[in-house]
């Protein structure tokens, strides 16, 4: 049977599909290029979200070049040089012209789309905060390099984890 775009999201496909592939990273990129490229229709329908996620990828990109020392470090693409002179010659633009998440340009922003950012990145950073609190608390009870989460934690002590930290 056919999917239909208007029936599911790009999204909840992949998480299907991650589930179904049982957290394999790579054999669900495969299956699920293998469905898109079956049912063209679906992959038809989804292009404007495909198209969506790329123009917001790329907002947030040239935002990072406004604030280069922000941004976590990510492994370098093989034309780091040119990535590197391209973000600069964006910066040169202006300040004025930063895109906001929301698409508007930081030179004609109100006050109240100030606000919505300072606010989202607040909660981005909230959120983060207690990612890193989990995450290390769950570092510190792993004994060596060696041991897996699984093979030291039971499901019970992951949860506790959790509710500490938030």
């Amino acid at each position: 049977m056919k999917t239909k775009a208007s029936e599911v999201s790009l999204r909840s496909l992949a998480a299907e599909t991650y589930e179904k592939c049982n957290g394999d990273a790579g054999r669900a990129r495969s299956s699920l290029s293998r469905r898109l490229l079956k049912e063209r229709e679906f992959l038809a329908g989804i292009v404007g979200e495909i198209a969506h996620e790329a123009i917001r990828n790329h907002m947030r990109s040239l935002r990072a070049t406004y604030f280069p020392g922000s941004q976590v470090p990510r492994p370098e693409p093989a034309s780091a040089k040119e990535a590197e002179i391209e973000a600069a010659q964006e910066r040169l633009r202006g300040w004025y012209e930063m895109p906001l998440s929301t698409g508007k340009h930081l030179g004609s922003a109100v006050k109240d789309d100030l606000n919505y950012e300072a606010d989202m990145h607040h909660a981005h950073a909230e959120g983060n905060r207690i990612k890193t609190l989990f995450y290390r608390a769950i570092s510190e009870r792993i004994p060596d390099a060696d041991s897996t989460v699984s093979s030291v934690l039971s499901e019970d002590d992951i949860e506790e984890i959790a509710r500490d930290q938030s």
